[in-house]
């Protein structure tokens, strides 16, 4: 952080911290395994969102084949209904 240094009668002068962030080989391997650390990660996250999709077009599946058997059962009844209706006539 710089901050500001006065002195009576002088000019202001703005003083700066001097340090220097060395690439040591410890500094150089952290960096390396952050980055694989992330693609790990968005590899593994792209992975789930994937089997999530297959999971919830599965369930769109039976839940459409449900309510069409639905349909079909009550398309029956009621044509069953209808055919006894004519018979007692």
């Amino acid at each position: 952080a710089r901050c500001d240094f006065c002195v009576l009668g002088k000019p202001t002068r703005i003083i700066a911290p001097k340090i220097q962030r060395l690439i040591t080989p410890t500094v150089i391997g952290r960096r390396k395994a952050l980055l694989r650390k992330k693609i790990q990660q968005r590899q593994k996250s792209r992975e789930e969102a994937a089997a999530y999709h297959k999971l919830m077009t599965k369930y769109a599946k039976e839940m459409k084949d449900q309510k069409v058997a639905r349909r079909r059962s009550s398309a029956s009844r009621s044509s069953e209904s209808d055919a006894k209706k004519a018979a007692k006539k």
